[in-house]
């Protein structure tokens, strides 16, 4: 599946805020993390993009997608919600917020 550039970041942006959001980074997330960076094709070049975006900007970007884009996104984000082994409260409200 082809993504554009802007929808890479934003989802990786989206992923970003999902590991944030119990406080707690657990290695399992930066695995799930890198594996997404491979996955997308993302650089580390391409990362001083994500300074410039913001969560409503990335929703925005997410609520555009095809629905098949769409649904790879949304596993993403349980996924990386889950590679910690649990599902935090406000993990699943940042993926609901979409």
């Amino acid at each position: 599946m082809q993504f554009t550039s802007i929808e890479k970041m934003a989802i990786i942006f989206f992923l970003g805020k999902i590991m944030e959001a119990d406080s707690i980074i657990h290695p399992n997330e930066l695995k799930f993390m890198d594996r997404m960076y491979e996955e997308l094709d993302v650089s580390p070049d391409d990362l001083p993009r994500l300074e410039m975006m913001d969560l409503e900007y990335c929703k925005g970007i997410i609520s555009q997608l095809s629905p098949e884009k769409l649904s790879f996104a949304k596993e993403s984000f349980v996924g990386m919600a889950l590679s910690d082994g649990y599902y935090d409260p406000k993990e699943r409200s940042i993926i609901e917020s979409l």
